[in-house]
């Protein structure tokens, strides 16, 4: 007969596992308010780092403000300087070479027509429409004295000489005989005229 006799009071009896209740409760009342006061700590610290950065951006714009503004004024002046420039090779581009012109026309002046040009105006307008580009026009005005029996043919064949010319055909838009008189200053089949020479119209672009 076997008999088993427990010396140890209920109250006194411990568990053999290494893990308890009792256990895990203390460790729970230690662990979570550390675990707690961490995350605390961290957003705090990233909440700081989160302002510094921000303070550093601020101070990084403060300090880029003026050099944005300088960029923007510069940038204005590029803007304005290339319309001037626009504006400046439009005018090159639409003038006339009058000294070219000029040599045309004496080129084409045959001396055997017995033609003398005796006056000669020129002018080059500009016309503004509104809401369109400048152009600029000109007007060439010969005045001269024929003589002899074939004042006229010579005169008109000066006019087709100058229509055919390598210096103004590109650029006139008409060429005309405005008058064709009698020269009460010499001979009988001598006469005055006037040639009148019409550019084309040309744009500011």
């Amino acid at each position: 007969m076997n008999l088993r006799v427990d010396l140890i009071l209920p109250t006194e009896q411990r568990s053999a596992s290494v893990i308890n209740v009792k256990s895990l409760v203390r460790i729970a009342i230690i662990v979570v308010p550390l675990i707690v006061v961490l995350a605390i700590a961290l957003g705090v610290v990233n909440m700081m780092q989160s302002r510094g950065d921000l303070d550093r951006l601020k101070t990084q714009w403060k300090e880029t403000e003026p050099q944005k503004q300088a960029a923007a004024k510069l940038r204005t002046q590029l803007a304005d300087n290339l319309a001037l420039e626009k504006k400046v090779s439009g005018w090159a581009g639409s003038r006339t070479m009058w000294d070219q012109q000029l040599r045309g026309i004496q080129r084409e002046l045959p001396p055997e027509a017995r033609i003398q040009l005796t006056r000669l105006n020129l002018g080059s307008p500009i016309s503004v429409a509104a809401g369109k580009v400048p152009v600029r026009t000109g007007l060439l005005v010969l005045q001269g004295a024929a003589y002899g029996e074939n004042s006229e043919a010579n005169v008109q064949t000066f006019r087709q000489a100058l229509v055919k010319s390598p210096a103004l055909a590109a650029l006139v838009e008409k060429v005309e005989v405005t008058r064709f008189d009698a020269n009460p200053k010499a001979g009988k089949f001598d006469r005055v005229f006037q040639i009148d020479i019409t550019y084309k119209a040309r744009k500011f672009e």
